[in-house]
């Protein structure tokens, strides 16, 4: 991540200075949903909080790869399958701070591809298939806390409402 001072011309003239902005690269959120309707849902534990979450597979876009790329990169790594992407949207991950965009992808047509899964005992890293009204259910319930998550799941869901 690099951090950079800059200065802003506001839209209503004003100029702000000295004002920090944080410049990582784009990640790739996958929502991988396979035939019986379930997702792959993770649970990490998550260093940065210091407790256990959920996440979807995702990962960042390397330099010079699209999100599509990554994408497919990432889901190979993490689950060890492939399928159809298809690009639901994107969010910015902090408007006011980051440049950094999520970009969202629902993949179906399931299937075991030549990568295999992240072996990595750092990650704390359990996967399982779970049926996606039960994914909403636990975002209802604040079970599910992450903004990728979240967001992932409802485009997600209005996509393979409207297929």
């Amino acid at each position: 991540m690099k951090i950079s001072k800059t200065d802003y011309l506001l839209p209503n003239g004003k100029e702000l200075k000295d004002y920090y902005v944080a410049e990582k690269n784009p990640v790739c959120v996958m929502v991988p949903v396979n035939e019986k309707g379930e997702l792959f849902l993770i649970r990490e534990y998550e260093r940065g909080i210091g407790e256990y979450g959920y996440k979807l597979p995702s990962g960042r876009v390397d330099d010079n790869e699209s999100p599509l790329d990554a994408a497919k990169r990432e889901l190979g790594e993490e689950v060890g399958v492939d399928g159809e992407f298809h690009s639901i949207g994107k969010t910015s991950v902090d408007p006011g701070f980051m440049t950094t965009w999520a970009h969202f992808f629902v993949v179906t047509n399931i299937k075991s591809s030549q990568e295999s899964k992240v072996d990595d005992p750092t990650e704390l890293f359990e996967g399982r298939w779970v049926v996606f009204e039960k994914v909403l259910d636990m975002v209802k319930e604040n079970e599910i806390k992450n903004p990728f998550v979240i967001s992932a799941c409802y485009f997600a869901k209005n996509y393979l409402d409207n297929l």
